[in-house]
């Protein structure tokens, strides 16, 4: 422990010697090169004097750039195409019938002459409708005039029918009072009177029978023709007593059955003669009404059919598509000059293709008024504005330049972030005209300054939290970098317009200090 002591102590002194050695050396090596070294306020530490006048040195070295005053212009070139202002776009305008199949079209490019036939259609099939519509009314128009004739004549027997119909309920009435009062106590009375005949016949025949008994009893012998007699007489008193069963049997059956079952059926008859009188008093004005009804209804069919037949006739007529100019037939549309070209229609327009109804398949062009439709990136909208003047080029005459002017500029994009200008221009004198469709382009100034504060883009820089915030760095009098705001105006390529921040006299960093 002791020895361990010792060897701490010794190596604490050795150490302290060693630095104070060094020190000692190191202020000897400033003394002998004082000229190295700067010169350093009394009041201030070593250490910071010399970051500082690093620093300064660091600056001072640094690449810089003045700002420059110098006219300042913004050229713009748009791209569009050419586009005929008496373009006339054609569309078969059929507006019921939709089987447009062509037999014949029109070849690409080919001159036309005003009313001239584009193309012809398959019309057998909407000639035959309109046949078939044309035999459908005169077959309306007959069984109108008949159902008229029945309406008069409906008319007419109402008055009768309704009279015909008080009276047959005045018989049903009166045919079944007679038979509750007379017709069923009359048969029930002659059922009676034959019952009672009957039995008076049976009486009789039975007295007979015993009196011819009593007569022949008294004679020994009874002779042939006798017997005769009194089996006759016999067989007359079965009969009688059958009769008698048979009228008696007859008379309860009515009684019982027949009476109260005819009773019952002439009651229902006479319920249903009445429900039948008391329909026909409200069916025989209503089969009027009907008549009439029909007859209305007839009517809105006879028109219905006539305007269908009307309807086709005039789609007939639009399915011969005729130019409504002299011009140049183009297959398809121009969208703001451009041509859609022949493809879209190659199946369409071709023999045996099949159209839509209002699909625009043609557009004449006379070629004899032009204008110039260009594209406008949204970016660029700003820069473009009525009446400013510039050059159009032909893509097929790219060394000819024409004077144009913007006409208008679209309020609202046709395409995302797409917006488009029309350009007028004139031909000069001795210039073939333009075929429309043909790629152009418009260079103008868009903006111009004579005199400009201007300044590379590349050597302003933006804010870390707000982009919106632009600065450079400027070198101050005394060497040092300094960051300054900047206003920009426009940018024209790698330039930027500055409108407030620097003046000429400021030493612009061409790039961040590093520390």
């Amino acid at each position: 422990m002791f020895i361990m002591t010792f060897l701490l102590k010794q190596i604490y002194f050795l150490s302290i010697q060693i630095l104070i050695v060094f020190s000692a050396e190191k202020i000897t090596f400033s003394q002998d090169k004082k000229e190295k070294i700067p010169s350093l306020d009394k009041n201030v530490s070593l250490q910071v004097p010399n970051q500082g006048k690093k620093e300064a040195k660091d600056l001072t070295e640094t690449e810089t750039i003045r700002a420059e005053i110098k006219p300042f212009k913004i050229n713009l070139t748009l791209k569009g195409f050419i586009e005929d202002i008496d373009a006339q776009t054609l569309a078969i305008k059929t507006n019921y019938w939709s089987d447009l199949r062509v037999v014949q079209s029109p070849k690409q490019g080919r001159m036309v002459k005003k009313d001239e036939i584009l193309v012809q259609l398959d019309q057998e099939k909407i000639r035959q409708q309109i046949h078939n519509l044309s035999h459908e009314l005169r077959l309306l128009e007959i069984d109108f005039q008949i159902l008229e004739v029945e309406l008069k004549l409906a008319e007419s027997l109402v008055p009768l029918e309704m009279e015909a119909i008080e009276l047959n309920e005045k018989y049903v009435q009166e045919d079944f009072k007679r038979f509750k009062n007379q017709d069923l106590p009359f048969q029930k009375r002659s059922l009676q009177m034959n019952l009672k005949r009957v039995q008076d016949y049976l009486l009789y025949s039975q007295e007979e029978l015993n009196q011819l008994e009593k007569m022949y009893q008294e004679d020994d012998l009874t002779e042939e023709t006798e017997e005769i007699i009194l089996q006759r007489a016999k067989n007359q008193v079965d009969y009688a007593k059958f009769s008698v069963e048979s009228a008696q049997k007859n008379f309860e059956d009515f009684n019982t059955i027949q009476a109260p079952r005819s009773q019952k059926a002439m009651q229902d008859s006479f319920n249903r003669e009445k429900l039948l009188f008391s329909a026909q008093r409200k069916t025989t004005p209503a089969e009027v009404k009907l008549i009439k009804l029909k007859l209305v209804k007839m009517e809105q069919g006879k028109k219905i059919l006539l305007k269908n037949k009307r309807d086709l006739e005039q789609d007939l007529k639009n399915m011969t598509l005729k130019s409504p100019v002299d011009g140049k037939v183009y297959w398809g549309t121009f969208e703001r000059g451009k041509w859609s070209g022949t493809l879209p229609l190659k199946n369409k327009l071709q023999e045996g293709g099949n159209l839509k109804a209002y699909e625009e398949i043609l557009t004449v062009c006379p070629s004899k008024r032009f204008k110039a439709i260009v594209e406008i990136p949204e970016k660029d909208l700003y820069l473009v504005q009525k009446s400013l003047i510039g050059k159009l080029i032909f893509s097929s005459l790219p060394e000819e330049k024409i004077n144009a002017k913007i006409e208008s500029v679209s309020e609202s994009p046709h395409s995302p972030n797409k917006y488009h200008a029309i350009l007028a221009f004139t031909l000069p004198k001795g210039f073939n005209n333009p075929v429309p469709g043909t790629a152009c382009s418009f260079t103008f100034v868009a903006y111009e300054k004579k005199s400009a504060i201007t300044l590379p883009a590349k050597f302003v820089f933006k804010d870390d939290y707000d982009p919106e915030i632009l600065y450079v760095y400027v070198l101050n009098k005394s060497g040092k970098s300094r960051k300054k705001r900047v206003d920009v105006g426009k940018q024209a390529g790698d330039t930027l317009e500055i409108l407030r921040g620097i003046t000429m006299r400021d030493k612009v960093l061409k790039e961040k200090p590093k520390y």
